[in-house]
């Protein structure tokens, strides 16, 4: 199986209206061009603009717990699902969730046939998670890393592979994603020799002076070596 490479659009103005999809339509380029298994999570407002503009996974950055239905302003899976979405992100840091609403949150996704990226802080938080839900993946990315230019790889590779061998002790069907930090395709190597099944990013593809070229260096021979 190929490394996930998920790019998160935050709500950066490079990403804002059109841009979004011009991001997402060079994204599937170089997916296409380098055999990479990339994936966008683009801001709501862009998210259906982005899903008829690719053929790519595109994510939420967020669903609600709620079902279809008389529920106002929800994000919900159902509607996700009939706009060809392929999943959501759940729990970013900036966009934390109460643990029974994740678990509801996964479980709406999971009817409606949509893959889980959980993100989670902490070693006990991903043991907290697995607890109450089986997302199909979760995204380790502790905070103080998050935007900053010291890659988890880096600073706590051993936190990735203890997250690993929790994931396995677990839940052996849900894979890990690292984030915080990950700039480089040294981080992506480090990574997936860690046993990470892919990388979690945002600035340095989506602030980069040349996007095009920081993501074709980030997938560039991404098998470990």
């Amino acid at each position: 199986m190929r490394p996930l490479i998920l790019i998160n659009f935050k709500a950066y103005p490079e990403t804002a209206g059109t841009r979004a999809s011009a991001l997402a339509k060079l994204c599937e380029r170089v997916a296409r061009t380098a055999n990479a298994a990339i994936a966008v999570a683009p801001s709501l407002p862009s998210l259906a603009l982005v899903a008829s503009s690719v053929n790519i996974p595109v994510f939420s950055q967020h669903c609600d717990a709620a079902d279809a239905g008389a529920f106002t302003g929800h994000v919900t899976a159902a509607g996700l699902a009939a706009s060809r979405i392929h999943g959501s992100l759940l729990n970013h840091a900036e966009r934390p969730i109460p643990l029974r609403t994740l678990a509801r949150a996964v479980q709406q996704c999971r009817k409606h046939r949509l893959t889980t990226v959980v993100c989670a802080p902490s070693l006990r938080s991903i043991s907290a998670i697995l607890s109450a839900c089986t997302p199909d993946y979760i995204a380790y990315e502790p905070p103080a890393l998050i935007g900053g230019s010291v890659s988890i790889t880096t600073a706590k590779p051993g936190i990735i592979t203890a997250a690993v061998q929790l994931l396995k002790k677990r839940r052996k069907g849900v894979r890990l994603l690292c984030g915080a930090g990950v700039k480089t395709r040294q981080d992506v190597q480090a990574a997936l020799r860690l046993g990470a099944a892919g990388v979690l990013v945002a600035s340095a593809v989506v602030k980069a002076k040349d996007p095009e070229r920081a993501l074709r260096a980030l997938v560039a021979h991404h098998a470990p070596r």
